[in-house]
């Protein structure tokens, strides 16, 4: 018994040399440009359905279901098949003013919706000049007893924002993305969770944003990935 535990123990000190030495900042931070370039690329050979939901103060606004694909161009397209368009805030029966009021602050839900909405999709399509950018200043801690690197780093789109990107040790994909940021000065939270698919790619899976200031969260959720038969 004592043999196989030290046997064991080198083989985890073996394993954990190896992947030290293949976590070289440098090494890592351009195998991982490089494998986010070949997953986007691998991606635009799928169409997949994206749940979009909208709930504030934990109550559900709407819901709507999109068939997701890229053009030849690598333009990402959406389509609506299922769900419903965001409803007024307001409850309750409406006269001419109410039903003024209401619509008012139906267009500034919605404006704020789009805007959050907007303001983290920049983070997942990051200009190569800014990912290099943040890429160049971004620590790395390896955290092997979890199998996951740590890339983090800030000032990415914004003054006082930060970004965290979890990668599996082996195969460096994404397992998870945090981001803070500000939408109109506010604090914003967003985290992705990464799958894989059989053919290889990894996908953004789910992605809940936070918006205290308006009590707002904006769930999507992606799945039914098909590859597309060129």
């Amino acid at each position: 018994m004592k043999v196989n535990q030290n046997i064991l123990v080198i083989a985890l000190l073996l394993l954990s040399a190896v992947l030290a030495q293949a976590q070289d900042p440098a090494q890592l931070k351009e195998m991982f440009a490089r494998a986010q370039q070949h997953n986007a690329q691998g991606l635009r050979q799928y169409t997949w359905k994206s749940r979009n939901e909208v709930r504030k103060d934990g109550e559900s606004k709407s819901a709507q279901v999109f068939l997701m694909s890229y053009d030849a161009l690598g333009n990402l397209q959406k389509s609506q098949i299922g769900g419903t368009a965001p409803p007024s805030i307001l409850k309750g029966p409406k006269g001419p003013i109410i039903g003024r009021i209401a619509e008012k602050k139906r267009d500034a839900f919605i404006e704020t919706v789009n805007g959050l909405r907007a303001q983290v999709q920049h983070y997942s399509q990051l200009p190569p000049d800014r990912m290099q950018a943040w890429l160049a200043s971004a620590t790395i801690t390896a955290k092997l007893d979890q199998g996951v690197v740590l890339m983090q780093g800030g000032n990415v789109l914004q003054r006082g924002d930060a970004m965290t990107i979890w990668l599996d040790a082996k195969t460096r994909k994404q397992r998870r993305v945090e981001i803070t940021t500000f939408y109109e000065n506010n604090a914003v939270n967003a985290v992705s969770d990464f799958n894989e698919l059989p053919a290889g790619p990894n996908y953004m899976a789910r992605t809940v944003v936070n918006y205290p200031k308006e009590s707002l969260q904006l769930i999507t959720e992606n799945f039914d990935y098909e590859r597309e038969r060129r």
